[in-house]
Formats: C-alpha cells, structure tokens, sequence
C-alpha cells in the first residue's frame, strides 16, 4: 500500500491543512495521526473490523480518515443529514462493527453501542452483538464504503479502493493541472466522495486543504481573501449563492471552480462568464470515485450542454439505445467501483462494465452530454434524493392511499422535492412534512405537498403520471 505521507518528505513542513485560522504541516498531521490512533487504540480493534464515522466535516474527521487507512481498517461513511434509523440501518447494511462520532449524533442511552475509548469530542463504539455475527467478506483491498442511493430507492454500500482514488486523482490532473502550489477549500462534507476525494488528492499532489466546517457565504469569503486558494469544489446551488451575493468578485481569483453534484444550469453558465469565473463542469458519481467527465471553462462557455471529455483511462459505451444517439451510459476504468456490498447484483458486469444508469450521447469528438440522469432521481443542493424512499414511508400512514415524489425545478436548489397525496381526508400537511424529515432525514422534506381526493388512473387502473403532474402544474398557476 502506498504511504501517502511520506510521497514528499523533502516538502514535510508544507501546509497540508488549514482549518479554523490554524496551520498544519504535512509532519505535524502524521503525528497527530500516530498520537490518535495510540488514543483511541484503533489498533486494538479486533482483525476484520469496520469502522463507520458519523460526524460534520472537522479536523478530527480528516485524522480519524487517516488513522484507519493507516490501521487498513475499512471505512463506512454515514451521512450526518440523515435521521438516526437511516444511518442505524446502514450501519447494519455495511456490516460495521464499530462506529465513531459524537453525542451530538449518537445517544448516550443508546442500548446498541458500547463505549470503548473517547477522545476530545471523539468516542469510539462497539455495535452491539457485531463480534457474534460472521461478516460477509468486501471486495479485495477495499478501504471505503459510501452509500449512494439506487433506482429502487434502497441505499447501496460502494466499495471502494485507495488505487480507486489514486487512479482518480492521476487522471483528474490531465484536465485539472493540479501543482504544488494549489490550495482547495473544501466545503464539501467528507462523507460525500467529492468531499473524500480533495482529502485524498491534497496529499498526492502535496497540495493544500482549506477546510472549511459547512458552507456559509461570509466564511467562504473570508477563507479565499485571507488564504488566497487556487481550487473550490462547489455543487451549482452554492456557486448560484455566491453569485447572487454582494461583492463575488473574489472568485475571479480561483484558478479552478470544479461544479458538480447536479446539472449545471445555462443561466449559471452564463453568469459564471460575465463574472469572468474559470469554471469547470464536471459529471461524476460515487461508483466512479467522483468524477467521470469534466469540461474545461473553454468548453464550458462554448458549449454549456456538454459535461466535457472522459478522464483518461475510463472507457465509455451506450447501451439500450433509445434512439440512434442516445443510451444508458456504461463506464469502465481503474476509477470504477468494486461493486456494491452485499446485493444481488454487484453493479458490474463480468466484462468489468459499470451502467449507470444515465442516458447520454457522445459527440464524434468525444464530448460527453448527459441527457437524463438517472430518470427518478431528484437532485437538491448537490444531494442525491430517490422518490421511491419517500413514497414507501408515506404510505405507511393509514389515511394515505397513493402518492407520487418528484423534482420541482428551482433556480437556487436545482430541484425542490415535491408531493402529491391522494386521501380523502384533512390532513395536516405541514406534520406531515416534519414526520417525514425526523425520519428520513431533512433534505428529503417535500417543499410542496399537493393533496388531491382522487389521482387520475388508466383504464388498467395504473397512475396517470403525466396527467397528474398537468393538474399540479395548472393549480401553480392559479
């Protein structure tokens, strides 16, 4: 295995991280890391072990990362967004069998953990009953797991590798240009793989991390005036807040604003440009490390359909064509996933090939433009939401006899959730939408709920989406 951190012991007193004003050299974050792991004796962790985390982004969450690929102890990352059984449950899904985070996550009378060592803020958890269970094995040499959401609605647990990410960053920087001299602010939370990824690449490329704890338009500001960075990642929700703010002309001093998460609309294209913004488009996904294609501002700005050209190393093919130029997109390439852990179906296929799932063209010249992405899925603010998730936990309420999930366009989120109810009852509504929150986690909170006494039906009694969506679309105008 590669030990990162001595890739450039010449350079060991460069800034590898910055957060909350404080400077830390690459030298001073492997003590750190030797100094924790002995703390929270992360090498006493029984052969086989899984650790989740379930924290916000912090310069523990970044020490904690690097103890456990330096114990080659696989990670489970979980979301800090999602309600408690969510994450309870993928805990189960990924099979962990320890967990560390926080009270402010975890309660103290929880009958499922058992404490097992604390550090600051820091505990470190035993899943109750996990030494009795026999674990199914992970792919050979998995290191990270993800959750991301499938087309069923069901969460499914990514593995991926430290040669996933390497591979990632090795091919990202033919189109980034990474240097010694960048500096990237991470506003992304490290639980999701843009945010993993920039933790990762930093110590490859012996770049700079600028972390920062949750996205907030004065602290951006302040961290780019007084750090001068070269790199941000932003999802377009949060470049749209910049823009829309006093003063964005800082961001004229990034050499790079890497956007992704969610499609990139036109009108935030050409805004980037009066703003004379070097941005850069990408499209990617967990299963591939991050990201998959990625357009240069040159492309970007003469042509904002486009999502770029593939890395180098992936390959590309459409399957299922729906018409003679468009598909569902299948990647194959080192960046590619292991497969998901424990489903039916590992998402790869004997010849390697990923499907994502995505229906795509791809221009003579190898541009990449990306039709629809994954046709059920709503993007907000960056996050990945499956309508099938809501509607099952919505028709668990007795009064409810049909709904219907589905993605409003929004200029600031993307996409708002929204829902329609068919009941013929009174309902309170704005209790449903907190129920749904507490459970499901905040993000999946519909903005709108339409509530109808009867959905429009064929005759085979199936709903009538389209016409269902006219009616919704008829009472936003009156």
């Amino acid at each position: 295995m590669i030990d990162w951190f001595n890739l450039y012991p010449i350079t060991s007193n460069k800034t590898y991280l910055i957060s909350s004003n404080q400077s830390y050299t690459y030298k001073e974050i492997e003590h750190m890391i030797n100094e924790l792991i002995k703390q929270m004796e992360i090498n006493n962790l029984p052969p086989g072990s899984r650790v989740a985390i379930l924290l916000n982004n912090s310069l523990e969450y970044i020490l904690i990362i690097f103890c456990l690929i330096k114990a080659q102890i696989p990670i489970i990352f979980l979301n800090s967004k999602n309600s408690l059984e969510v994450n309870l449950n993928q805990l189960s899904d990924g099979q962990a069998t320890h967990l560390i985070s926080s009270n402010e996550f975890v309660p103290k009378d929880s009958d499922l953990i058992t404490s097992l060592s604390n550090f600051n803020s820091l505990t470190l958890l035993r899943i109750a009953n996990s030494d009795k269970k026999i674990l199914k094995p992970l792919a050979p040499n998995t290191q990270f797991i993800l959750f991301t959401s499938g087309t069923s609605g069901k969460s499914k647990a990514t593995q991926l590798t430290l040669e996933n990410f390497y591979q990632s960053a090795l091919t990202s920087s033919h189109r980034l240009k990474y240097t010694e001299k960048d500096s990237w602010v991470l506003t992304l939370p490290l639980y999701h793989v843009g945010g993993l990824s920039i933790v990762l690449r930093s110590l490859i490329f012996n770049m700079t991390v600028v972390l920062v704890d949750q996205f907030d338009l004065k602290t951006i500001k302040e961290v780019s005036e007084q750090n001068s960075p070269s790199i941000i990642s932003l999802v377009p929700t949060m470049l749209h807040r910049i823009l829309i703010s006093e003063k964005p002309e800082y961001l004229r001093s990034y050499r790079v604003i890497l956007v992704g998460g969610a499609r990139t609309p036109n009108n935030l294209i050409k805004l980037s440009k009066e703003h004379n913004l070097n941005i850069f488009v990408t499209y990617g996904m967990t299963e591939a490390s991050s990201q998959v294609a990625t357009a240069i501002p040159e492309e970007v700005f003469q042509d904002p359909e486009t999502v770029g050209m593939l890395l180098e190393k992936l390959d590309a093919k459409l399957v299922n064509k729906i018409d003679e130029n468009v598909g569902e997109l299948c990647i194959k390439g080192p960046q590619v996933m292991r497969g998901y852990f424990n489903e039916s179906f590992s998402g790869i296929d004997n010849e390697g090939w990923f499907n994502t799932g995505d229906l795509a063209s791809i221009s003579d010249n190898g541009f990449l433009y990306i039709q629809v992405r994954r046709t059920d899925l709503i993007v907000c603010g960056g996050e990945n939401i499956y309508p099938k998730e809501i509607e099952r936990f919505v028709l668990g309420f007795k009064d409810i006899e049909d709904c219907l999930v589905f993605g409003l366009p929004d200029a600031e989120w993307g996409q708002i959730v929204a829902m329609a109810i068919e009941t013929q009852m009174e309902m309170d509504l704005s209790d449903l939408k907190s129920k749904i929150g507490l459970n499901l986690g905040t993000f999946k909170k519909p903005r709108r709920i339409y509530s109808f006494k009867i959905f429009p039906r064929f005759e085979s009694g199936k709903l009538d989406t389209s016409k269902l969506l006219k009616l919704i679309k008829n009472k936003n105008q009156t």
